[in-house]
């Protein structure tokens, strides 16, 4: 009697020892695997929380992502941490080399020696 054994590889399972954390889910690929994150965790294996998960910025402000949380960018008409706030100073309205300080409703310049008026004309 002969016995015959085959030798066939078979596929590595990288998904075995459970790469993805935080609930993420692991796929095999042919040279490794990818992890599918849930919405509050990015990164290879959903690692690092997502902070901009939330679309914090607002006004069309861009989210970045932090360790600690998160920086909004915002565009020239908003200000705040979260681009929250209107600026009224984005148009630069204080004349003649005046500082402009935003408030809530309009802004306040502030001019220099020999101007005057509400934008230092």
């Amino acid at each position: 009697m002969r016995l015959m054994v085959e030798n066939k590889r078979s596929p590595l399972d990288r998904c075995l020892s459970n790469p993805c954390k935080n609930g993420g889910t692991c796929e095999n690929e042919d040279n490794g695997f990818t992890c599918t994150c849930g919405p509050s965790w990015i990164g290879d294996t959903c690692e690092t929380n997502n902070n901009c998960h939330d679309d914090p910025c607002k006004n069309g402000g861009t989210c970045e992502n932090e360790d600690n949380g998160f920086t909004c960018t915002c565009g020239p008409s908003w200000i705040g941490d979260t681009c929250e706030t209107y600026n009224n100073c984005h148009d630069d309205p204080c004349k003649n080399g005046g500082t402009c300080e935003n408030e809530d409703s309009g802004f306040t310049c502030t001019c220099g020696p020999s101007w005057i008026g509400n934008t230092c004309e």
